[in-house]
């Protein structure tokens, strides 16, 4: 998963801002039918989740809209036509404000 087409580094210190999400997906046995991209504000407890079902796969989340959150994390998931999903790619960071 990349945040304006480079790679993100987990558990580091960003600027608020919009974060331009993209993710490769590929499968073996099947065709990729969508990715979800997800952005938790509250350590994990909730999830604000979209999806994408066309490449490139890409989402842009705000982080303007939640002042006082300092922590962040974004994760990305694929799906398969075989109804197959792949692992959680999965960042945390911390936004300077």
């Amino acid at each position: 998963m990349t945040n304006n087409g480079v790679e993100f580094n987990d558990r580091t210190w960003y600027s608020e801002g919009p974060y331009a999400l993209a993710a490769d997906a590929e499968s073996e046995n099947s065709t990729i039918t969508k990715v979800e991209f997800g952005m938790s504000i509250n350590k994990g407890q909730t999830w604000t989740t979209v999806e994408d079902i066309s490449e490139p796969y890409s989402n842009v989340f705000m982080t303007f809209d939640n002042p006082g959150q300092k922590i962040v994390i974004f994760r990305a998931q694929a799906f398969d036509a075989a109804g197959k999903s792949s692992l959680f790619d999965a960042n945390l960071i911390w936004i300077t404000q």
